[in-house]
């Protein structure tokens, strides 16, 4: 039977931490790659790993802090709630990054569409930002935003997949099909996310799927998600050493 302490599940504890690692270390290398490449489009696409790593590990704090808390986390102060509203700000912030590396790698600095992308993901900012606080509930409430930014998120990603599919027919060396056929993989399992971070919202609004373990199908295909669009991202944009000599030979 799954343990589960002040309205926390143990496994979700698990499959957070797990992802807030790997997220880290997608982080840690990509600063790490700006530090030898020195260009924007590298600057950019960091810094949007950061704000992704941000709200993960938002969310696995929240979660952290209210397993081990003495505070009852359904009547008095939820941590998880914090973190959960705080990290769609993180999440908008990251849109807008990775908007600006689209834009500079695949548009020709089309300014139009970032301030235009900006101002969609800055509304979700306004609409998460009276929430950061811990009251009880308050992120269950909010399904509604919770909609609206995997509304604005959804397109944004299967423009990125196209763009990449577009420039993997448009490449005869090998290793740049192979790294653009990964940063569209990337981009399907960040929709994926979305997705299902939207139908978990739904389904645990109306408690539909929750009755054995209190978590939704949906939960776990989102977090299933998180790891393999941190894993292709790994692939793709950091196009790491051990690969680039498998795709060489």
């Amino acid at each position: 039977m799954e343990v589960i302490q002040n309205g926390v599940h143990v496994i979700s504890l698990i499959i957070e931490g797990l992802c807030s690692l790997t997220i880290s270390y997608l982080v840690y290398k990509s600063f790490k790659k700006y530090q030898i490449r020195k260009n924007q489009p590298t600057f950019d696409l960091s810094v949007s790993f950061l704000n992704f790593g941000i709200a993960i590990w938002l969310i696995a704090l929240g979660k952290y802090f209210d397993f081990f808390s003495s505070y009852d986390a359904i009547t008095e102060r939820s941590y998880s709630d914090l973190g959960l509203n705080l990290s769609f700000i993180f999440l908008a912030l990251a849109n807008i990054w990775l908007a600006k590396f689209v834009t500079l790698v695949f548009m020709k600095d089309n300014s139009k569409f970032l301030v235009y992308y900006a101002v969609l993901n800055g509304i979700t900012i306004g609409l998460f930002l009276p929430y950061v606080n811990t009251q009880p509930g308050s992120y269950r409430s909010l399904m509604l935003y919770v909609v609206f930014h995997v509304m604005i998120s959804i397109p944004f990603y299967i423009m990125i997949v196209n763009f990449c599919n577009r420039e993997s027919k448009n490449t005869t060396e090998k290793l740049g099909k192979v790294g653009f056929r990964l940063i569209s993989l990337f981009a399907v399992f960040l929709m994926l996310i979305f997705v299902f971070t939207g139908l978990d919202s739904v389904l645990t609004e109306y408690n539909i799927g929750t009755e054995i373990t209190g978590l939704t199908i949906a939960y776990y295909l989102l977090w299933v998600c998180t790891l393999l669009s941190i894993f292709f991202g790994y692939l793709g944009y950091m196009m790491p050493d051990w690969l680039r000599k498998r795709l060489s030979d």
